[in-house]
Order: C-alpha cells, then structure tokens, then sequence
C-alpha cells in the first residue's frame, strides 16, 4: 500500500506539472489552433490529477503539494530542456519557433507519463489502479498523436494544426 500511495503522488505531481504547463503555454500563444489545443490538454490534465487525488483519498492520504520547480526538476531531467521549459515560462508571448521547442517539450512529458502509467498499471497490486493507470496510458497516447501532428504542421508548414475533440473514458 505504501508504495502505491507514493506511485499516485508521483502521478499527481506528473498531472498537475502538464496542467501549469499547458495552461501557461495557453496563454502564451497567439494562435486560434494551438490555443484549444491547449486549453483541451489543461482541461484533460486537471481532470487526471482529480481522478488520481479521488483514488489517493481511498487509501486515506491527501495530495501533497509541491512548488512548481520542484515539478520541473523531477518531471524533466535534463538540463537543456529544464533551460527550455524556463525560458518559455517568463515571456508572454511566444513565436512559432519557440511554439516548435514548447510541443517537443509537451511531447516528452507524454512519452514520460505513458511510461509511468503503462509501468505502474503492471505494478500495482490494487485492480482499480490497474485499471486507471491503464486508462491513463490510453489517453496520454492520444494526447501525444495530437501534439506530433501538431509538431510536424509547425515544422512544415509553420501552422498549428490545432485537435479534433476526442472523448476521453
């Protein structure tokens, strides 16, 4: 039990750091496309995490709440994306260029929580955490089909492609 309650707090962490990121980055573009885009992955984030904290409270724990550069520096590991992440976070508003580095970055935390998800759902022993864990790593999948075909319209034609509304189990 205790190792599951520190797993949901890694995959707490995990949620809440996409929520400010995709939030941030929301109000940081300028285009109609990537700004529902964005908005669908902090709304979806937000609705992760809330899930996560329900099943956190059935083993009697409260989420813990962590600084935001704390996140960072567990979420991301290296460095020069670190420096990436910052950087984008302390301009208002950002270029098509810089909008390329912002979804190769929201890529890699997709990759990494289906990793974390897809591992942990094999791990836990609770079947319902199973279960949600391998709910979770289905929709992270979809958020990162939606973030390359984003990626390869701003590296081709320079334009977000923006996202056709999925529905999420």
């Amino acid at each position: 039990m205790e190792e599951e309650v520190k797993i949901l707090h890694k995959a707490i962490g995990m949620e809440e750091f996409g929520f400010y990121y995709y939030k941030k980055l929301e109000k940081a573009v300028d285009n109609q496309e990537g700004k529902a885009l964005l908005v669908f992955l902090a709304n979806a984030e937000k609705e992760h995490r809330e899930t996560l904290e329900k099943m956190l409270g059935e083993f009697g724990e409260k989420p813990e709440s962590e600084p935001l550069e704390k996140l960072v520096d567990n979420i991301i590991m290296n460095p020069g994306i670190q420096r990436v992440f910052k950087d984008l976070m302390e301009k208002k508003k950002i270029t098509d260029v810089d909008a390329v580095e912002a979804v190769k970055l929201g890529i890699d935390v997709e990759k990494k929580s289906i990793e974390f998800y897809s591992k942990n759902a094999q791990s836990v022993v609770k079947p319902e955490m199973a279960e949600l864990f391998t709910n979770l790593t289905e929709m992270e999948e979809g958020h990162l089909k939606i973030l390359e075909q984003n990626l390869r319209n701003l590296q081709s034609e320079g334009m977000w492609y923006g996202y056709v509304p999925i529905l999420e189990g």
